[in-house]
């Protein structure tokens, strides 16, 4: 039992490292541990139960750790249960995908994974109650020398995506993301959350960054995104987008004001309707204006309708959707 004890201890303190263990139960974590070193699991239960760090024996239990961090072995043993674990995430595109997008733009990606694993709940089965999605985010993977070589490997293999960039390049949100990748840029992973945003109730748009990241474009971008920021395509994309952008600050100002008069003028409506009620008062004119009034409240929804019309109609002359 302790052949193998001791790396199994390591591999807990590898997937619990990781940034994404949200949902993980010991079943999971047990499962990838027996695919790494070629183990049953009732062995590896058994060498976990020995091993004292927290699991119980109940597989469907938290995957909750506790004095693992002093976990150490030989640097042969970890690399090799680190290649039967890359040979899983090979088989998931879209975890192999990350893997790379983590190892370029780390900070970024791990935001994103935040993002859809507590925001919004819209991370793709792959993530969820995955212990090799944890270990795609572990520190402790990731300086694998194993690791390391299969990033290469996997990002070398990527087919360029220029065309597909280029045409994505009339979206705005994927702008934004452009514009994230820049150099020296402190944006937020927004525009990627924006994606999945406008996708609700759309199979296939509700898929978009999913099959961006599962077909190798996103991890291709994010290496090659020098290249791709100097097309002139890419270019005069950008251009369009910020004549857009400023002009969408006006449209936005103008019904701010036009929301402000209309609330004003609303209100001295009620307030003088209402006077006229009084004793010697006129009641025909306050009804009038008690109308009047009530016409403008609908006008507080005609205005968002006719911003949000007038904002779809600019976008789309600026060739952007």
């Amino acid at each position: 039992m302790n052949e193998y004890g001791e790396t199994a201890r390591y591999l807990c303190r590898a997937i619990d490292d990781g940034r994404i263990g949200v949902g993980l139960n010991w079943k999971g974590v047990i499962a990838a541990i027996c695919a790494a070193l070629g183990r049953s699991e009732g062995e590896i239960g058994k060498a976990l139960l020995w091993q004292d760090i927290g699991y119980r024996g109940n597989l469907d239990a938290e995957f909750l750790v506790h004095g693992i961090y002093d976990a150490d072995i030989p640097s042969d043993e970890k690399e090799a249960a680190f290649e039967k674990i890359l040979e899983k995430i090979r088989e998931e595109p879209y975890l192999a995908s990350m893997l790379i997008m983590i190892s370029t733009e780390y900070n970024m990606t791990l935001e994103l994974v935040d993002y859809l694993l507590h925001d919004d709940k819209l991370a793709p089965p792959d993530l969820i109650d995955n212990p090799y999605a944890a270990l795609v985010t572990s520190d402790l993977f990731l300086e694998s020398e194993a690791v390391n070589r299969f990033i290469k490997n996997e990002a070398g293999n990527l087919s360029d995506r220029t065309p597909e960039v280029i045409t994505l390049a009339k979206e705005n949100w994927f702008l934004n993301l452009l514009d994230l990748l820049r150099p020296g840029s402190h944006g937020s992973v927004q525009p990627l959350a924006t994606a999945f945003q406008a996708g609700k109730g759309n199979s296939s748009g509700q898929n978009l960054l999913y099959g961006l990241v599962s077909n190798g474009t996103l991890p291709w971008l994010m290496l090659n995104r020098g290249r791709i920021l100097k097309e002139k395509a890419v270019i005069e994309a950008f251009r369009r987008k910020q004549q857009a952008d400023a002009h969408e600050r006006h449209i936005r100002k103008l019904y701010y004001w036009l929301g402000i008069a209309n609330d004003f003028v609303l209100g001295m409506l009620f307030l003088v309707g209402s006077i006229e009620f009084l004793p010697n008062g006129d009641e025909i004119a306050g009804v009038i204006m008690f109308i009047i009034g009530s016409a403008q409240l609908v006008g507080r929804s005609a205005l968002k309708i006719a911003m949000n019309l007038h904002l779809k109609s600019s976008r789309k002359r600026a060739g952007l959707s």
